[in-house]
């Protein structure tokens, strides 16, 4: 490799809006290759790196996860045409839990917008003496089968 063409870590996170430690994991993930270093054992990245480093954010920015990240790259080696179908199938399955989102978020939003609408005036939460804040108190039973906040208990 030309050295006018490597960049050190640090230069290389400065083009990719990316951290040092970022890079370090990645690295450790196998999503870029180890390094060359420079005689004083500084990591020299390439423009191919960066490219990979660049991908791997927008990839992370349209909801792909690190794990199939690494997949894509992997297919992407055997052929675009093996990149491309897992690519679709990911986006089709990321698209129907966009949806599913969408809907709970939905009625989310309208369940807050009926407790706006049957607002508890502090004077009248004194006299029937609630707890902590009429308006979720007084909302009624929890919806049975739904899907919580996402945590998993443990």
């Amino acid at each position: 490799m030309d050295d006018k063409n490597l960049f050190q870590i640090g230069e290389m996170t400065r083009k990719t809006g990316t951290s040092v430690d970022t890079v370090r994991y990645y690295e450790k993930l196998g999503l870029l290759d180890k390094p060359v270093r420079s005689d004083g054992g500084f990591r020299l990245y390439s423009d191919a790196d960066i490219q990979k480093l660049r991908f791997i954010r927008k990839a992370q920015s349209l909801g792909f996860s690190l794990k199939e990240i690494k997949t894509i790259m992997k297919e992407s080696w055997k052929g675009l045409g093996n990149c491309c179908g897992y690519v679709e199938k990911l986006i089709k399955g990321k698209l129907s839990e966009l949806d599913a989102k969408f809907r709970e978020l939905k009625t989310m939003r309208s369940d807050l917008q009926g407790m706006l609408r049957q607002w508890i005036p502090l004077a009248e939460a004194r006299k029937r003496k609630f707890i902590v804040c009429p308006q979720i108190e007084s909302k009624g039973q929890l919806k049975r089968g739904g899907k919580g906040n996402g945590k998993k208990k443990g």
